[in-house]
């Protein structure tokens, strides 16, 4: 369980002690000369009470930013229990949805960053990020299996969880690639590196056991890239990768509809009620399913990233563009 709060230190105030899920998606280009420009940045919020919570005073104080309505503000994520913190800077609240059961009151909140690109002030701060996260090597019958290894600009090393390419016979038009959330997230530092005009953060893979495979060099990008890096707890965690293809063009209203369907379907194990398991991810769980989630395990904050070849002008929303890259031959 997450605590949201608005403001920063003296300033803070509460919003709500019961956030079960977040999810923080930052969209960029990426030019063959390796530089990146920052497109749009979002930030959703799942928060839920009981109704003896919501009987008792228990319900999320308002978000008054300044200005009024279409102001912005900061935000902040803090696990509970523990000394983390995330901080999301001149948020706007774009839509508020909330929905009763017989049991519970459910509320998202969907936000965007006022010029995420702007060079006075990052839009996220993750220097209060630092959860002790286990280094997987083990399936859920205890054998051993060789984990790949990630390198990502500051961080070295980190396990992976999920990386798929999609190539032709020129290279490659897709990736993603799927880590825990920690130290030196790739959302912050690609949104250091697109403020300071530096080129793209290196990505290396290896298997456990085999040599580093140096897989993305910003130097070797042959078209223009467009990209998506993204966090996720909880419900959002079930984001799959169609939603992720159609949300490269949804408006606010859009993306609030896909986010709920996350939230309040039927089926959604994410929030207690059964149905569909989240394909399992990494190799390290007994049982898997045809479900399309890019995150995995519910509980474990995600970060995901999502690059693809910019496709032609006037091409459908997740049509195929042209490789951006050398096929590394790591799969």
């Amino acid at each position: 369980m997450y605590t949201l709060s608005r403001g920063v230190d003296r300033d803070i105030a509460i919003v709500s002690s019961r956030l079960t899920s977040f999810w923080i998606r930052l969209m960029f280009t990426l030019q063959p000369n390796g530089l990146v420009a920052l497109q749009t940045a979002h930030f959703a919020v799942y928060l839920t009470y009981s109704h003896t919570d919501v009987d008792n005073g228990h319900q999320p104080q308002n978000i008054p930013f300044p200005g009024g309505a279409g102001g912005t503000g900061t935000l902040q994520i803090s696990r509970r229990g523990v000394n983390e913190t995330l901080v999301i800077k001149r948020t706007r609240l774009l839509r508020r949805s909330a929905i009763r059961r017989s049991n519970e009151v459910g509320i998202l909140m969907l936000f965007d960053v006022n010029n995420p690109g702007a060079v006075d002030e990052p839009w996220i701060d993750a220097a209060g990020w630092a959860p002790v996260v286990p280094d997987l090597g083990v399936n859920a019958d205890n054998t051993r299996f060789a984990p790949s290894r990630a390198s990502f600009g500051a961080f070295q090393e980190r396990f992976v969880h999920e990386v798929g390419l999609t190539t032709n016979n020129q290279g490659v038009t897709e990736l993603a690639l799927v880590l825990d959330l920690q130290q030196q997230p790739m959302t912050a530092q690609i949104t250091g590196t697109a403020l300071a005009g530096h080129t793209f953060p290196t990505l290396s893979l290896r298997a456990e056991g085999g040599g580093q495979t140096p897989f993305f060099l910003p130097n070797s990008i042959a078209v223009p890239v467009r990209g998506c890096v993204m966090a996720a707890v909880g419900a959002f965690a079930q984001m799959d990768a169609d939603l992720l293809l159609r949300s490269w063009v949804a408006d606010a209203a859009e993306l609030t509809k896909s986010l709920s369907e996350l939230i309040w379907s039927p089926h959604n194990v994410a929030t207690g009620h059964e149905g569909r398991m989240v394909r399992k991810v990494g190799n390290v769980h007994s049982t898997d399913s045809s479900d399309n989630s890019l995150f995995g395990d519910a509980s474990v904050v995600r970060e995901a990233l999502y690059m693809q070849a910019n496709p032609p002008a006037g091409a459908a929303a997740g049509a195929a563009g042209q490789s951006f890259h050398p096929d590394p031959g790591f799969i």
